[in-house]
């Protein structure tokens, strides 16, 4: 095996490889985005239940303390959340650059292994022109034919 299929071989493996390891971090990334949007909504949904709560004339002080607290610890969730999704996405944009880097190592290979096919095809091209140039270069070179004999007399 020539070291331009080798080394092709290594860069496909490699992206191969780049590939896997961004579709886990963006997985990963998409877990944190999704449990983000579910804690959102949570809070948006505690906000409503203490809205319509406090519609009402006949709530407590104790109440409203308790739905405070409850208000407060979903805007904590929904803050640890948006930290996860940022932890998140370091990992999936450094695994996308990792990609590129492969993928362009993969193109260079691919370009490579091209390149030596056309010069082996080139250089048995220059060999089968030059091997009937020689021998055509023997009969039509301007040097006299072979001796044959004296000519035929009519």
């Amino acid at each position: 095996m020539r070291p331009s299929q080798r080394y092709q071989d290594l860069t496909t493996l490699r992206e191969r490889a780049r590939k896997l390891e961004l579709a886990r971090a963006a997985a990963a990334a998409q877990k944190a985005r999704d449990a983000h949007h579910d804690e959102l909504s949570d809070l948006h949904a505690a906000r409503e239940a203490v809205r319509g709560a406090v519609g009402d004339a006949s709530i407590s002080a104790a109440y409203l303390a308790m739905a405070s607290g409850a208000l407060g610890a979903h805007e904590r969730a929904v803050t640890s959340a948006e930290a996860r999704v940022r932890a998140a996405e370091a990992p999936e944009s450094e695994a996308r650059l990792r990609l590129s880097t492969a993928a362009t190592d993969r193109l260079v290979a691919d370009r490579w292994v091209e390149r030596e096919r056309r010069d082996r095809i080139q250089t048995a091209d220059r060999k089968a022109d030059r091997e009937a140039s020689d021998r055509a270069g023997a009969r039509t070179d301007g040097a006299a034919p072979p001796f044959d004999g004296p000519p035929d007399p009519v």
